[in-house]
């Protein structure tokens, strides 16, 4: 079974820089709190994508953040 996330559009970004990290980061954090592989995966595409408005190498977002980002 294929699992997808929603697609995240954006017509401008700030950098892009640490969104690979984000994404990668959001699934550790998924894994390790049990969340289904959709809700995994859809908490790390947001987390990725949060990132493209943040400037510099590391994010600032916090959990909520990124749970307000999930498109549903």
């Amino acid at each position: 079974q294929l699992t997808v996330s929603p697609e995240y559009v954006s017509d401008e970004i700030l950098d892009k820089v640490g969104s690979g990290d984000c994404f990668m980061a959001g699934l550790i954090y998924g894994f390790y709190n049990d969340l289904s592989e959709a809700d995994t995966l859809n908490f790390a595409t947001a987390a990725a994508y949060d990132k493209l408005y943040i400037p510099s190498d590391a994010t600032t977002s916090t959990v909520a953040d990124i749970e307000n980002r999930i498109i549903r």
